[in-house]
């Protein structure tokens, strides 16, 4: 059997377009979709059914479901990183209010046993040592989690950035879906 088409080359990437699909032509070199009238027509060919190209095509086609798994791989990763990054931008503030929470509680109970079994010490010297102690200890424990907070921005465009590249590996998959199914 054989099957008469048009070969043409690619525009971008020079290689051979083969015969439409579907009255497109797909480059099996770049993956860019053409119209048969914007692609430089070279010459007429003729596929033979046990001909060379079959099995070149049968080898395009595993090398592109090996590129949808790459793919699939690789959207997988990304997207785990967002919601690492998103919970680390939803985490910041949260570690901030425990961190503040946990001074408070520092200091009313530093106040309960200087007002109860330290009762003579109470209003001294002491007291005001022990107690700014406690609150400069508290400060230290969350000096890390208010210079957190200024990476925020940060984290934010990187979640975007992985964001757009994540839209971009799904449109592209897409298209090698669509590429799958019309050959």
């Amino acid at each position: 059997m054989h099957v008469t088409a048009t070969e043409s080359a690619c525009p971008l990437c020079g290689s051979n377009l083969g015969p439409p699909n579907n009255g497109k032509l797909v480059c099996p070199m770049c993956g860019t979709m053409h119209k048969p009238s914007s692609a430089a027509l070279r010459k007429d060919i003729v596929i033979a059914a046990d001909s060379p190209s079959l099995p070149a095509a049968r080898a395009l086609r595993t090398d592109v479901e090996e590129l949808l798994a790459e793919l699939d791989e690789k959207i997988g990763e990304i997207a785990s990183d967002i919601e690492t990054l998103r919970s680390r931008e939803q985490g910041a503030p949260l570690e901030l209010g425990c961190a503040l929470f946990g001074v408070f509680t520092v200091v009313i109970l530093v106040l309960a046993i200087f007002a109860t079994i330290a009762r003579a010490y109470f209003g001294g010297w002491l007291f005001y040592l022990v107690l700014s102690g406690a609150i400069l200890g508290a400060l230290y424990r969350i000096a890390p989690k208010i210079i957190a907070r200024s990476e925020l921005p940060h984290w934010a465009s990187q979640r975007a950035d992985m964001e757009a590249s994540l839209s971009r590996l799904k449109v592209e998959r897409q298209r090698l879906e669509a590429l799958i199914r019309e050959s």
